[in-house]
C-alpha cells in the first residue's frame, strides 16, 4: 500500500515521457527523442511504446543496424495482434531497406496476417508493382543497373517516382 502512489507516480511519469517524445518525432527532432526514449525506457525498461518510438527514431535518423536491434528487443513485449503486425511491418521495412524484397514480402503478408492495415498492403502493392515494372523493363543480371557483387538489381517504379532495388 505505500509504494501505490510511487508506482503511480512512475508510471504517469512514463506516460508524459513517452507523450512528450512522440512530439518531439512529429517535430523532427529525432536526436532529442531519441535521448527521451531512452530515459524513458530507464524508467520502465518494459514499455513497448518507447522500443518501437526509439526504433522509429533511429529510422528516420538512418541508423538501420539500431533499428534492427531495437525492433528486436520490441518483440519481447508484443503482446496483441496489433503489436505482432505493428513488429512485423518494421521488419518488412527494414528488409524493403536493405534491398531484401522477399524478406520484406514475408513481414508484410505476416503483418497483415496479425492485423491487416492499409500500410502494409501499399508496401506489398509497391513491391509488386516494382518488380513488375523492372521485368517489363526487361532489366536482367546484364544490365549496367545490376551489381553484381551483391545480386541486386537497380531499378526505378515510374508509377511513384522512387528508386528501389530487388535482389535477384
Amino acid at each position: 500500500r505505500e509504494l501505490a502512489p510511487l508506482i503511480e507516480s512512475a508510471v504517469g511519469q512514463n506516460y508524459l515521457c513517452v507523450v512528450g517524445n512522440q512530439k518531439q518525432v512529429k517535430l523532427q527532432k529525432y536526436k532529442r527523442a531519441e535521448d527521451a526514449y531512452k530515459k524513458a525506457l530507464c524508467w520502465n525498461p518494459v514499455d513497448l511504446d518507447s522500443y518501437l518510438g526509439l526504433a522509429e527514431c533511429y529510422k528516420y535518423l538512418n541508423m538501420m543496424s539500431r533499428y534492427l536491434d531495437v525492433t528486436k528487443q520490441a518483440y519481447r513485449f508484443c503482446c496483441t495482434r496489433a503489436t505482432m503486425a505493428r513488429y512485423y511491418r518494421n521488419m518488412g521495412f527494414y528488409y524493403l531497406s536493405s534491398y531484401n524484397t522477399d524478406m520484406a514480402k514475408a513481414c508484410y503478408t505476416y503483418s497483415n496476417i496479425y492485423y491487416h492495415t492499409d500500410n502494409a498492403d501499399s508496401e506489398l502493392n509497391y513491391i509488386e508493382n516494382a518488380l513488375k515494372e523492372a521485368k517489363d523493363k526487361g532489366v536482367t543480371k546484364d544490365d549496367k543497373e545490376y551489381d553484381a557483387s551483391n545480386n541486386i538489381l537497380k531499378y526505378t517504379l515510374e508509377s511513384e517516382k522512387r528508386t528501389r532495388t530487388a535482389r535477384l
